[in-house]
């Protein structure tokens, strides 16, 4: 009776301890959070990835417990504005917070920063410089 008794306890400190390795804290999750989480942050991955007017490959996507973080760089504000829509609208996602940042135009690849235009080439061998901010319908001019 007294082996029986010796046994109870241990299963149940034992069952115990398993409930709170399992439990998580405000700063932690569980096995099972986390694995929602990858898959909320695929989804959102997988929705931006879809878009057909804008594409988003500087866009990175951080989840914890259902909230989705946006960071990374895109070219206009139009763009920011979208992925924080399309990331709203994914089911399972219960906030967003969009810290995506502009691409600042003196660093943006072809761009001149003086003139801040988009060009091609080397400067003095017939380099095509586009007037505007776009190539899409933009004038171009060739510099010999």
């Amino acid at each position: 009776m007294l082996r029986v008794f010796d046994i109870r306890k241990v299963a149940t400190a034992a069952m115990l301890l398993g409930f709170v390795g399992c439990s998580s804290t405000r700063y932690e999750r569980t096995t099972g959070e986390f694995v929602d989480d990858k898959m909320l942050g695929r989804r959102v991955e997988a929705a931006l990835n879809q878009q057909p007017v804008y594409k988003f490959p500087d866009v990175h996507v951080h989840t914890f417990r259902g909230v989705v973080q946006l960071s990374g760089f895109v070219v206009k504000e139009e763009q920011k504005a979208a992925a924080g829509e399309i990331a709203q609208h994914v089911r399972g996602v219960s906030e967003v917070r969009n810290a995506i940042s502009l691409v600042p135009l003196a660093y943006n690849p072809g761009r001149d920063p003086g003139t801040n235009r988009l060009s091609t080439g080397a400067p003095g061998r017939g380099t095509a410089t586009a007037i505007g901010t776009a190539t899409n319908g933009a004038d171009v001019r060739v510099n010999n």
